[in-house]
């Protein structure tokens, strides 16, 4: 009985991927397979993908005259934005750093909280963003934490900032051999010149790329 049960919410598991992500993610990573699912679900109960639903998807959008806070560095401008129950933090940079749109390619690892959730244009200048309206940050504290948020805006700059550079490298070759070790060598700068690392527990986006082998 219990194996039917674990079999049972593999396969509940995989129809709410399907439902909340549609098709062409469900197709493309292939969450259908036992292997997959499997490994998930150690990571993500059947719960917290239906929530992920009802959680945004990008944060607010992007009032600078609402910052409860705000400060420029190295030519980037940095703003927290309070929203009606969480937070938002923003990065601004003067011209898009990477090619690829939106938050793909080698910023999905950018090692934020949530990931990246926030990405578009204003002119010339680029803005990204993380928010802190994912499953059960309302009982985080370090989510109200204005230093604790104001360290994650400083990591989102830096780590957008050396992907930038990488970027050229990782387009260079479509192999996912090629891109892993890309992957692997823009985290360990980040590791080791800021202290930086990636949970992907905490980067369902990059959980997902993973678990569907594709980077």
């Amino acid at each position: 009985m219990r194996n039917f049960d674990v079999y049972q919410r593999r396969r509940d598991l995989a129809r709410e991927i399907h439902r909340v992500y549609g098709e062409g993610v469900y197709k493309e990573f292939n969450l259908a397979q036992e292997k997959h699912v499997a490994v998930l679900s150690r990571y993500i109960s059947l719960e917290q993908i239906r929530a992920l639903r009802r959680a945004p998807t990008l944060g607010v959008p992007y009032p600078e005259n609402k910052a409860v806070e705000s400060w420029e560095i190295a030519g980037l401008s940095y703003h927290l934005v309070k929203s009606t129950s969480y937070y938002c933090g923003y990065v601004r940079f003067p011209r898009k750093p990477v090619r690829e749109e939106g938050c793909g390619g080698l910023l999905i690892w950018v090692p934020v909280h949530g990931g990246l959730t926030y990405a578009a244009k204003k002119g010339p200048e680029m803005v990204y963003g993380f928010d802190c309206g994912h499953l059960d940050d309302e009982y985080d504290p370090k989510c109200r934490d204005r230093k604790w948020l104001r360290n994650e805006c400083m990591k989102m700059g830096r780590a957008i900032k050396l992907a930038r550079w990488l970027e050229p490298l990782y387009l260079l070759f479509g192999s996912r051999r090629w891109r892993a070790y890309v992957i692997e060598l823009y985290l360990w700068v980040l590791h080791k010149k800021y202290g930086n690392e990636l949970d992907v527990r905490d980067n369902f986006g990059a959980m997902i790329k993973l678990l569907g082998g594709k980077l």
